[in-house]
């Protein structure tokens, strides 16, 4: 019985080799044998993987010396052999020994070729190495002749690497290893495999789709303590290669929505990034995923609001705005379901119009709930508005509205921000209220854009009346806000640290109340004071007045910053940790070329008026600790 096994799968091997050659070369090689179709050929295999499963379940020794001979290398392997051991596996008490000899195959297959590639002595001794994984996909491709006894196999393959090889949690929950999708070590490759087989099953056999949806999803919703990247990017794979086959199946998603509140942000952030392209061709799941968000607005919980800000963030820079409504009409309530979309058009804009001015009705009321919620909403307003500028009216509106609660407009009064509507008081706990310097950075940088927008726009002179209408309209708050940052700006120069009660007398220690306050309030004025610099050296184009201003503020950032350190670390309690610097990779990048011309310009200058090297290394100190106050 053994040698017969043997034969039929060397036999099966043989042809498998012959059909590649032959691929290869467009003819047969052996005239004299007459090679067998394609389609005949599988279907063959696949009664001869009937007839040998079912000699395997009546007789045991037979099963036993068939995964034996597969144990010692997985030299013998072929898409056949692959495909017979999963039949098998539909057998209870092989199903076990299965998987792991195919496991330990694959792993074992990746790190040979890992090593393999990193040796060229090894690269000429096997010129002939064989890959598993290849096999198992050959596999999946020739399941599509009838062979529906393999294709469980398949499916629970898929999910048996993607769960033994998938990313495992790392400190704090967050995931050790990179993205599944470049696949790097051999653990990440057997992962990615397990992916692919699980996404082209999913293509070729409809009787399974249902099956994979529902495991994936479900996993995504019951391993919340396990990082899910990988099975977010087979969804996300899945939605994009068969976003018509998958509607069938809508049901399955919409269930999923009502869990968002409960699940971790990122697992949200990605779930809501894969179903974007169903929500274009899906009014009923669109719908649905509005009522769950409006829902998760007003949760308890405060993962649940945020991930409804991450949802409306997303909507909005996904469904593009071409056209605009009239002014009247933007002050009306209208409902995203009053208006039928146009699956066959690309874009529909009086439906996305009306659907992003509904969401960014409903991102308005985050401006009242807590700083970390309000926080998401600064941080992604600038990648809306670059994404769909035709919302620029109604998000810098809100901007502005929100920036006036915290500026003072009399020009005599110092400091010109009120600080102390930022925090909020729980009994003896101070909390931050209002992210002032987010947002501030977000209205520099939205406005920065729009401003070059705007000028480009002029030099290709090519705007209609309506555009030109909307660029009067928009020239009007982005003047009044330009007056505001420049207000700004000369009086917090103005500002000494005694205006905020930030001076050497204040107390920092993270112990008292009075402490966490003025560590709150010391944040966010350094915050500023970064956001005015950068709004300033953008709008200076290198003039002198305005570096001397750049100078006056970056001299009181550093002030508050030295405070801060000298007054850190001396109570029990370590009262100071340094904040996250709020200027942007451009801006900066433009510093450093700034600083570096700067000190090419200077060593020219020692080199030619031959300075002394005291001198040198006081100039080197000097400017390594203005690029590090700046970039750190």
């Amino acid at each position: 019985s053994k040698q017969v096994l043997d034969g039929i799968i060397s036999y099966f091997k043989e042809q498998d080799v012959r059909q590649e050659e032959e691929q290869k070369h467009g003819e047969s090689l052996d005239l004299e044998v007459q090679s067998i179709p394609q389609d005949q050929l599988r279907h063959v295999e696949g009664t001869a993987i009937l007839h040998i499963v079912f000699a395997v379940r009546l007789d045991h020794e037979l099963g036993r010396e068939f995964l034996k001979s597969f144990k010692t290398s997985y030299v013998d392997l072929c898409p056949f052999s692959v495909a017979l051991l999963l039949s098998v596996a539909r057998i209870q008490r092989y199903e076990e020994q299965v998987f792991d000899l195919l496991k330990g195959a694959i792993i074992k297959n990746f790190k040979d070729e890992q090593l393999q590639q990193g040796s060229k002595f090894l690269q000429d001794l096997l010129t002939g190495h064989c890959s598993v994984a290849q096999m198992i996909l050959d596999t999946v491709k020739n399941s599509v002749f009838g062979w529906d006894h393999v294709t469980q196999g398949l499916v629970q393959l898929g999910f048996f690497l993607l769960d033994t090889f998938g990313p495992k949690p790392g400190p704090f929950g967050k995931s050790t290893e990179g993205s599944a999708t470049v696949a790097r070590t051999p653990t990440q490759q057997a992962c990615k495999l397990g992916g692919q087989v699980l996404l082209q099953s999913f293509k070729m056999h409809e009787p399974i789709r249902g099956e994979i949806l529902e495991q994936v999803l479900n996993r995504l919703v019951t391993k919340t303590a396990s990082p899910v990247n990988h099975y977010l990017e087979l969804f996300s794979d899945i939605v994009v290669s068969a976003p018509m086959i998958l509607l069938e199946s809508s049901s399955k998603v919409t269930e999923r929505f009502d869990h968002m509140s409960y699940l971790p942000l990122a697992t949200v952030q990605g779930l809501l990034k894969a179903v974007q392209p169903l929500l274009k061709i899906s009014m009923s799941l669109k719908d649905a995923l509005i009522l769950v968000l409006r829902k998760a607005m007003f949760s308890s919980q405060l993962d649940g609001r945020k991930s409804a800000v991450t949802g409306f963030l997303l909507l909005l820079k996904n469904f593009k705005v071409l056209g605009s409504l009239a002014s009247s009409q933007c002050s009306q309530a209208i409902s995203s379901s009053q208006i039928q979309v146009d699956v066959h058009s690309r874009y529909n804009s009086a439906a996305n119009e009306a659907f992003c001015l509904e969401i960014l009705s409903s991102l308005r009321r985050c401006l009242g709930q807590q700083a970390d919620v309000r926080l998401m909403l600064y941080e992604g307003f600038y990648d809306v508005l670059r994404r769909n500028s035709q919302l620029a009216s109604s998000i810098m509106q809100t901007l502005f509205s929100q920036l006036r609660r915290y500026y003072e407009p009399e020009q005599d009064l110092l400091p010109p921000v009120k600080l102390e509507p930022c925090i909020t008081a729980h009994g003896d706990q101070i909390y931050l209220q209002e992210p002032l310097a987010h947002l501030v950075s977000c209205t520099v940088h939205c406005l920065l854009w729009l401003q070059n927008m705007r000028q480009s726009a002029k030099r290709n002179d090519d705007n209609s009346d309506d555009e030109e209408e909307e660029e009067e309209e928009e020239e009007g708050y982005q003047s009044d806000l330009q007056a505001i940052l420049e207000s700004m700006t000369r009086r917090m120069i103005k500002s000494e640290l005694e205006d905020f009660e930030l001076d050497k007398s204040a107390e920092f220690s993270m112990g008292s109340s009075v402490g966490v306050k003025n560590n709150i309030y010391a944040v966010l004025v350094m915050g500023v004071y970064e956001i005015l610099v950068e709004y300033n050296f953008v709008k200076a184009n290198y003039s002198k007045s305005c570096f001397e201003e750049l100078v006056e503020l970056f001299s009181r950032y550093h002030k508050l910053s030295e405070i801060l350190k000298e007054k850190s670390g001396k109570g029990r309690v370590p009262s100071h940790k340094t904040p996250r610097s709020l200027l942007s990779m451009g801006f900066t990048s433009t510093l450093v070329t700034v600083l570096f011309r700067y000190v090419i310009i200077t060593f020219h200058q020692i080199t030619i008026f031959a300075l002394d090297s005291l001198f040198f290394c006081h100039f080197v100190s000097h400017f390594c600790n203005i690029l590090s106050c700046f970039c750190c």
